[in-house]
Order: structure tokens, then sequence, then C-alpha cells
């Protein structure tokens, strides 16, 4: 029945791929350019982090960059929501979402802004922002409503292909003739891979992009959810964890933690996106006694969410994680020269 469904799925993926290919659909513009970053499967691809290098890559180059973002389970939808203002993070996680609440913590100077209609959102930006604009579309490779300059298409190492079957019998959003439509090719977590020829190959295969560009998501550090207080990654060698996590690939998490030699004793893994409440941290302290560890162990994007519950100081910590790519000079020459050449949109 799965692969049934799936097959449907197909079919009204490419149908409403070409429908806005010919023009039959219509789409919306922005005065200044987009910058689409997005993926073809559903969970985690990496995508926080490298839009958080892109826009600080924009932000020291001279742009202004703009982060837009639908708010996946925020409380905006369908009214602009100005996470940050580049001055300030201007609401609370629970309205905006957890990633767009991320990103506007770590990007100082960078204006980030919610709704589901991100030519809505992206308008009302252009009004209040000066200099060198440059919108970057979160998650946006499937919305195909707003016009494009460039189309960044994350793939996941670990996993590139959602199991090769669409939704719901496997991970993928759109076939994977839709890799048709990038015109950068980014695979994350490339530290993780092992067979880079062969995924090459597959990615050539489906798009005609002239290259292939490698990120890796480096652990830059641990902090007490508490106190704030910074740690080393280092400093973690040994210390009995339990993972706690609420994440598309939480199996990556746990992957981390054991690569930078934490003794994981139990993992606590809910849903994407699950909306902590008291209750569930509560029964995730009381497994520390159970399973012999020292503390919860989680990731930025939880620690949005869990911030609000009570808890004690050395109970609870965050990895920081960072995208780099292979050559970070290079590849920051590279898109750069990319960006400064961007046609109109597309």
């Amino acid at each position: 029945m799965r692969v049934l469904l799936s097959q449907l799925y197909s079919l009204v993926m490419r149908l409403r791929a070409l429908l806005y290919r010919r023009g039959l659909i219509s789409r919306s513009r922005l005065r200044n350019p987009v910058i689409s970053v997005g993926n073809l499967t559903v969970g985690g691809t990496g995508k926080t982090p490298f839009v958080a290098y892109l826009a600080g890559v924009l932000k020291q180059a001279g742009y202004q960059p703009v982060v837009l973002s639908r708010g996946y389970r925020g409380k905006a939808e369908h009214s602009t929501l100005v996470v940050s203002d580049g001055r300030k993070v201007l609401c609370d996680p629970a309205s905006s979402g957890d990633e767009p609440f991320l990103l506007a913590g770590q990007l100082p100077g960078v204006r980030v802004a919610v709704r589901k209609n991100r030519h809505r959102s992206g308008t009302l930006v252009e009004q209040e922002a000066d200099g060198r604009v440059i919108h970057i579309l979160d998650d946006g490779f499937q919305h195909l409503r707003l016009k494009r300059n460039l189309d960044i298409l994350l793939v996941d190492a670990t996993d590139p292909f959602g199991g090769g079957h669409l939704l719901p019998a496997g991970r993928l959003r759109e076939p994977l003739a839709a890799m048709g439509r990038a015109d950068l090719v980014v695979i994350t977590r490339s530290h993780l891979m092992g067979e880079m020829d062969r995924l090459g190959a597959a990615i050539w295969g489906h798009s005609k992009v002239t290259a292939i560009s490698y990120f890796y998501h480096l652990a830059v550090g641990v902090f007490d959810l508490k106190t704030r207080t910074q740690f080393r990654t280092r400093d973690f060698v040994g210390r009995r964890v339990i993972a706690l996590a609420a994440i598309g690939n939480p199996g990556i998490f746990v992957q981390d933690l054991e690569h930078y030699q934490m003794d994981v004793r139990h993992q606590l893994l809910f849903p994407d996106h699950h909306p902590y409440i008291q209750s569930d941290l509560d029964q995730a302290l009381e497994n520390l006694d159970e399973h012999g560890a020292e503390a919860l162990m989680t990731t930025e994007k939880d620690a949005v969410r869990l911030q609000g519950l009570e808890f004690g100081a050395g109970q609870i910590f965050v990895l920081k994680i960072e995208a780099l790519p292979e050559d970070p000079a290079e590849y920051r020459k590279f898109l750069l020269d990319e960006v400064a050449g961007l046609p109109n949109p597309h």
C-alpha cells in the first residue's frame, strides 16, 4: 500500500513541477536576489548549520542577508513574524519555530522572518532593509511559488536518497530527477561518508551541476544549558551521558557523541520538532540514575525547546555544531563569485 501511495505522490510532484516549469502556475518575484537552500528528503540534512554558514559568509562580504523561513510548527503562518530585526531577537521559539529562533540567536546583524508565504514576508523585510539585500530561502527547494536566483541542494552523505522511495514508503519529498533544478549541490556530513565517487556519480546522473561541494559538520564545543558555561568537546571524553533529541536524523547525533568519545548509556529520541513538556524532561532526568549517566546531552535545536523548562545546572549539556567546507578559503571565493554573477530570478 505504501509503495502505491509513493507512486501516486511521485506523479503529483512531477505534475506540480511541470506546471511551474511551463508557467501554468504563477510564481512571485522579490526585488532582491533569492538563494534557496533545501533538500530532497524529510528529516535532517544539516540545513540549519549550512544556512548559518551561508548567512555569515554573505554578511562578512558586505551583503545584507535575510533568512526567510516557513517557521515549521511555529504559531506564525499566515502573518509575517520578524524573529530578528538584525539587532535583537523579537519573539519566543513557540511563535517562530525552533530553527528560525536558533538562527536568529546565532546570526547577529542578520534579519530572520517567518511566514508560510515567503514572498509576503520577503516583501515586508525589503521595505525596512537597506544595502545589498540577499534573501536566503530556508528549506526552499520545494517552495516553487517564489522565484529564486540560485538553488542550492543539500544531500546528506549518511542517507542521500531517503531509502530510494518517496513518501510515505521512503523519505524522498520529490523524485530524484528534481535534482536537475539545482544550481549547486552540497554534500553535508561528508566526514561520515565512505564512497564519495559513487555518490557523486549518482548525483551527476540526475543533475547538470558542474561541481559538487563537500561540507563537514564539526562539534566546536559544549555548553551547560542552565548556566551557558562553555566547555571544550574534549572535556567530555569518557563522560557518561544520555542522548536526548527530537530532530530529523537523531541517529547522526548519537553517532556524533560516540565519535567524540562520549559514553552514550541510553537514547531518548522523540519525533522531529517534538514540543517538550516538563514531564518529558522529568522522565529523562530520572533515567540518569537508572543508566548510570552523569548528564543529558542534546542538540542546539532541542535546547531551544527545553530552555523554558525546570532543570538544574550540570544536568543538560548542548553539543554545538558548525558546517565547514573542505577548503574554507576556496569555497568562500567560489560562493561569492556565484553570488556576484547572479542573474535575474528564474
